[in-house]
């Protein structure tokens, strides 16, 4: 069995936190901090970006925006993963991965993942293409975020790709840890142009 993931960076919960702020107001981000424990609320009210969460805390922050927010739009942690995805790649892991192929970002995708995540690791490949189409696959083991995670992390996937230049792209999510598979798996497939 592959390690888990045991931290995160403050970083997601920061983002989380202007991204509530942003489309639900500060009576949507009181709603949330009333769902959480004393440490939970606390990682979202103060985040330190830098600073290592345990894993659990996430996942209880996720949960929560999920049963608070997602049941008018299935699409709620979706969108709030591309928020954090299109926050967070700046500077030059921007620069980065608009100049990298979709191909080289699939390889490098590793170096992404540690930079934000203690234990867990990610895996992507490059399928051979069909119909004119690319494809691709992106696995995580050991991430137990729960299935709001889960939600929140395809976003995340789905804008990385677009900001390295994915056009039309489908993320699919086909196995989940969350749902007693080994590893969450999302099948990609796009074009280039």
């Amino acid at each position: 069995m592959e390690d888990l993931s045991t931290h995160e960076r403050g970083i997601t919960a920061s983002l989380a936190k202007k991204w509530i702020l942003e489309n639900y107001g500060k009576q949507g981000l009181g709603r949330i901090l009333s769902r959480l424990g004393p440490e939970a609320a606390g990682m979202l009210s103060e985040p330190a970006p830098a600073e290592w969460y345990p894993i659990g805390l996430v996942k209880e922050i996720y949960s929560a925006i999920d049963d608070e927010f997602s049941g008018n739009d299935a699409q709620t942690l979706f969108e709030m993963g591309r928020f954090v995805a299109e926050s967070s790649v700046k500077g030059f892991l921007r620069y980065l991965a608009r100049m990298l192929t979709i191909e080289q970002l699939i390889k490098r995708v590793g170096r992404f993942w540690k930079h934000y995540h203690k234990g867990g690791s990610i895996e992507s490949e490059q399928m051979p293409d069909e119909g004119g189409r690319k494809k691709g696959l992106v696995r995580i083991f050991g991430y137990q975020a729960g299935n709001a995670g889960c939600k929140a992390m395809e976003g995340y996937i789905h804008e990385i790709l677009e900001i390295a230049g994915a056009r039309d792209l489908k993320v699919k999510k086909t196995t989940c840890l969350n749902r007693g598979d080994e590893v969450c798996t999302w099948s990609l497939d796009w074009s280039d142009s």
